[in-house]
């Protein structure tokens, strides 16, 4: 399967980023390190402003959030909600949930390490 991703986007100090409103995978990653921070899925759009959002209920992503200048986002639109699911779980396991500010595996997916996640092993 064929999963195009966006280039690194990278915030502007005191600005926000205007994301798609579409669904998709997002990884939230170190501009310096290059180490994924949070992978998620949904509406790419709304769970990005959540994130940026000073009412963020993960401290843990809250604390990164609120680095903006070392910040990248790299998102894949996939409306298909199994292959979402599925690209969420291969990405979260890869990268080990212990290395993450992600609090739990995500519920739904399988692992499937046939996708097109390129860069992947490059942000863990």
């Amino acid at each position: 399967m064929e999963i195009t991703w966006s280039s690194d986007i990278t915030y502007v100090t005191g600005g926000k980023h205007q994301y798609p409103k579409q669904h998709g995978v997002y990884i939230i990653f170190s501009s310096s390190s290059k180490k994924a921070q949070y992978i998620g899925q949904g509406d790419i759009n709304d769970r990005m402003s959540k994130h940026e959002n000073d009412s963020e209920i993960n401290p843990c992503v809250k604390r990164v959030m609120k680095n903006r200048d070392d910040v990248l986002v790299r998102y894949a639109i996939i409306p298909n909600v199994d292959l979402r699911n599925n690209v969420e779980y291969t990405a979260v396991a890869i990268a080990g949930l212990d290395n993450l500010c992600n609090e739990i595996m995500p519920p739904e997916g399988k692992l499937d390490y046939t996708l097109n996640i390129p860069f992947l092993n490059n942000l863990f």
